[in-house]
């Protein structure tokens, strides 16, 4: 449950409340993201043989006194919080002690059915969340009244992409990049990013209301192609890279068994993939090992009906499923949490080709890590 992804989206289950104490009422907050906060936590670890000082990175919010996070059917949309799963972290911000309140219920009750108080300190610490005792229920999470009270009730530990990008040298491809490529070329990496559009037609449909500018310089390492047919020669590759592209894919299996056969041996392939659970798709069901075993047996590679009828239901509500197919529009095809992904690669990874596979993630991120070996 990523609940700094979720304000940013303006999700209408998560509310940031603030009590009136004159009417004792709870108010929605106006600026909810003005308290999204970042803390580094020192942490000695060894890399090799040598010890190292890392810095690891907190992203939460920092809460206050007469304040609450309400999310509405928690115990539904996320069954490992109600199973007791959960897991936040709490810091005081001065190194006082406060109080912080997490709980089951309804926002429209007086009173939590199950909660515990939980005690912030000067040092951050992670706390689990107690299971629910009915379904549907809502997760509030809250802070009693306190003088002063400030303190950082953590999210997750961010999760570092340069440890990804160090994997990727060599001859490579980014797969999907769009007009922000996340691998670039230097003298130990030689790139082709891999997209179903040219560089120009980029330009035109980006490059005036994007975010994030086109970079002329990198059009000359864009070759047009897709998931399913890059242009390179078998054996030729000692990485593939991809960012938010697998859950666009039918047989997901398919297009990793087709990966590992462009790799050279030891080759890698490395993956960010968005957790169901920790973004906008926590609405859906992950797909099951069942579902993508039986796409990778029948072979197909490109999505059918079936897909958009499921995303449909949840990003397009009385849109004709049918339409948005025949439109060729880019969809979810298929949502996975780590657990998912260990799951169907554990069964799976050797008969794709891969001697290893590994699978990094962090409590709440929007996103996590997958890496096979060949």
């Amino acid at each position: 449950m990523n609940l700094l992804e979720l304000i940013t989206k303006n999700d209408p289950n998560v509310q940031v409340q603030i009590r009136d104490t004159q009417s004792n009422r709870w108010c929605n907050s106006d600026d909810a993201k003005s308290l999204f906060k970042k803390i580094t936590v020192p942490r000695y670890g060894l890399r090799g043989l040598k010890p190292v000082l890392f810095k690891d990175v907190y992203r939460g919010l920092m809460l206050r006194s007469d304040m609450r996070i309400v999310v509405k059917h928690a115990a539904n949309y996320w069954p490992d919080f109600a199973q007791g799963g959960g897991v936040f972290k709490l810091k005081s911000l001065d190194d006082k002690k406060y109080d912080v309140e997490i709980g089951w219920g309804s926002s429209e009750q007086k009173s939590l059915e199950c909660k515990k108080m939980y005690v912030a300190v000067g040092k951050l610490r992670n706390i689990s969340v107690l299971p629910a005792s009915a379904r549907d229920q809502d997760l509030i999470i809250q802070i009693p009244p306190q003088k002063g009270a400030k303190i950082f009730f953590g999210v997750h530990r961010l999760l570092d992409r340069n440890e990804l990008y160090a994997r990727c040298i060599g001859d490579g491809v980014e797969v999907g990049p769009g007009p922000k490529p996340q691998i670039h070329p230097d003298d130990t990496i030689k790139i082709k990013y891999i997209e179903q559009a040219t560089p120009d037609q980029w330009h035109l449909l980006y490059g005036k209301d994007t975010k994030v500018p086109v970079d002329p310089d990198l059009w000359k390492h864009y070759v047009v192609g897709n998931a399913d047919s890059i242009p390179v020669e078998d054996g030729s590759l000692d990485f593939i890279f991809s960012s938010h592209v697998i859950e666009h894919l039918a047989n997901p299996l398919g297009h990793l068994a087709y990966w590992g056969k462009l790799l050279k041996k030891g080759g890698v392939i490395v993956a960010i993939i968005p957790d169901r659970s920790g973004c906008k798709d926590y609405v859906f069901d992950s797909s099951t090992s069942t579902e993508l075993e039986d796409e990778y047996r029948r072979g197909a590679m490109d999505p059918v009906l079936a897909h958009y009828q499921r995303w449909a239901k949840h990003r397009a509500p009385g849109v004709d499923p049918g339409e948005i197919l025949e439109s060729g529009r880019s969809i979810h095809v298929h949502f996975y949490t780590p657990k998912s992904m260990r799951e169907i690669l554990g069964l799976m990874y050797k008969e794709l080709g891969y001697r290893k596979y590994s699978v990094k993630s962090e409590h709440n991120h929007k996103d996590f890590f997958v890496i096979l070996e060949k």
